[in-house]
Formats: structure tokens, sequence, C-alpha cells
């Protein structure tokens, strides 16, 4: 055979086998390399698997919302960063729980809560915004201890109950020799205070000189005297009147005096037709005196008497009953009025 026709038909053949092989491969052949396709984004959440730190999950993806799930959701690597909660343990059980406990979690464990600033957590009566009270300790967690509800008591050195308005105790309970009321004119006499006893609108601090006695506020001094008396187994009855008058000088320990003119009311041998005399009575030893003047200067004395003063509306009544030193009995009564 000829040199040029052998070549010719090697081409043929060559480009014969490259035709039927492409035919072959389009038929059915193997061809997984050039058909199967690329796996881009399994989960369709919008990020390359190369990027994604769980593309089976469409809400694992860089840049997602870190719940609190125990997941690394946002796939930086951490879990649950800025997603945790911070509980306290509350141990007495208040509602409020100690700071120095603090815990990072997404639901409070048992025995925490979520709000903290107890600052006594073994009292369940101590938590912010506790009511206070005077128990010396700080209810409320505010750093201090019974603000607004301590009471002001002063001292009450003569234990009339009335204290001294210039010694203020600060405290919760009455601590002793204190009282409640601050009007005490005199701390170191127990007569006089500002409590008016007797209600009647004036207490021994104004001038009211019988606190007992509702009826005494407005005749605390006597303007005038008015009765009779009589010397008892006889019949000399005298007719009384007088002035109020300094008893200070001729009996030293009554309360109040008068300076008198008296009359004879009944006629009778032997009996004074009339007289002047001081008639003065000691409230507290109720003691009733006459003051005879029988001359200029001079202060004659009967009794004393034992005497009643009998508090009334208008008036008062001093009656008295009882011997003198000569031997007679005398006996009487007087109007005493403001």
């Amino acid at each position: 055979m000829p040199r040029a026709l052998l070549s010719l038909s090697l081409v043929n053949l060559v480009l014969f086998l490259a035709c039927a092989g492409g035919k072959d491969e389009g038929g059915g052949g193997d061809s997984a390399v050039d058909t199967e396709p690329e796996v881009i984004d399994a989960d369709g959440d919008g990020v390359r698997v190369e990027n994604d730190c769980d593309d089976n999950d469409a809400s694992v993806y860089p840049g997602a919302a870190e719940p609190c799930d125990e997941r690394d959701n946002d796939c930086d690597g951490s879990v649950d960063e800025g997603a945790n909660a911070s509980f306290f343990a509350d141990d007495d059980g208040d509602g409020f729980g100690r700071d120095s406990s603090d815990l990072l979690a997404c639901e409070a464990p048992e025995g925490y809560v979520s709000v903290g600033g107890d600052c006594d957590d073994n009292n369940r009566d101590v938590y912010p915004d506790a009511e206070e009270v005077c128990d010396g300790a700080d209810n409320n967690c505010d750093g201090a201890a019974d603000e607004g509800v301590t009471v002001t008591y002063y001292a009450d050195g003569d234990g009339d109950g009335d204290g001294d308005p210039e010694a203020p105790i600060t405290g919760c309970e009455l601590p002793p020799d204190s009282a409640l009321t601050s009007g005490d004119c005199d701390d170191n006499n127990p007569s006089l205070n500002s409590n008016d006893a007797d209600e009647d609108g004036l207490a021994s601090c104004d001038g009211d000189c019988d606190d007992n006695n509702a009826n005494r506020a407005a005749f605390c001094e006597y303007g005038t005297l008015s009765g009779e008396f009589k010397v008892s187994g006889g019949t000399c009855v005298y007719q009384v009147d007088g002035e109020a008058a300094d008893p200070s000088t001729a009996c030293p320990s009554c309360d109040f005096g008068f300076l008198s003119d008296g009359v004879q009311s009944t006629s009778s041998a032997g009996c004074t037709t009339s007289f002047s005399a001081m008639f003065a009575y000691d409230i507290d030893a109720a003691s009733f005196k006459f003051l005879f003047i029988p001359g200029a200067g001079t202060y004659y004395e009967l009794g004393p008497f034992p005497g009643t003063l009998t508090y009334g509306a208008g008036y008062d009544t001093l009656s008295f009953y009882g011997p003198s030193r000569f031997g007679q009995t005398y006996e009487g009564s007087f109007t005493l009025s403001p």
C-alpha cells in the first residue's frame, strides 16, 4: 500500500474513535464531575457554607441575634454572650437577693431572684423599699436607720409627766425620766406643768392653782369673801365681809387672806358688836385662822381650825369647825368670789 494512503487511513480511524467516544459520554457515560451542582448555602440563611458555623440551621450565622439558648448563634465563638441575665441568691425569701451573689444565667436557678439590693439577706423584713420601723435597723436598705420614724421625747426631771422643752431626746421608746409633752415651765416643780389634768382650758403653767378641779381655772385668785360664823354653845353670830389682802405678814403659810369687817347679826349680851380681822386659809394644811386686830398693827389669833374648800361653778365655799385655843368652838361658812 502506498505510504500516503496508510497515513490517511490512520487519521480517519482516530477521528472515528474520537466521535464514538464523545457519543458514549453524552449517552450515559461517567459525567459526575461536570453535572453535580455545587453546594453554596444549605440552610438558605444567605451565608455561604464556608462562613456559616452551622449551615443546617437558618437561625445560626454570623451577625444573627444571640438568644439565651446555650448555643453560638452568631458564630463568634462564644455562647450566649450578652444574652445572660443576672440573678441573686435570696436566702431569706423576701424576693430580693444580695448583690454579692450575682450569677449570669438564662433562667433563675432555685433560690435566686432577678432583683438584688438586699442589705440583710437573713431577715425577710429587711429589703429595698420595706417599711422603716423604729428598731435601730436599716429596714429599707437606704443606708440609714430609723429615718422618719423616731419620736422626740423630753426630759422630765420632776416626774409630773411633762417634759422640759430645752431637753429633747430622740428615740424609739420612751426613756426613763422623760415625757412626750414639752410644756413644763418648771421641771423642778411637779405642781407646775402644761398637762391641764382637769381639762378646763388652763394648766398649772397657765396659772391654774388647782388643776384637779375644772371650776378652779377662773377662781385661783379671790376678790371677796362673805358669810357668817358663830361661837357654838352661845348666841353670838357674826356677818362678815372682806376684801382680798396679802396674808404673808400675819400668816406666811396661807394661800389667801381677806381683811374683813364683821358685825353682830344677833343681839345678845357679851357678843362683840363689830370687829376687824384677817381671815386666812392654808390649802395644803386645810387650815383656817382668825387673826383679830384689836389694836393697830396687832393680830390676835384664833385657830387654826380644820377647814374645807369646796369648789363651785360660780364661787367657792370655805367651811370650818373646831375649838379655839381658848376653849370656845367656832363654826362658819364663807362664800369666796373671784
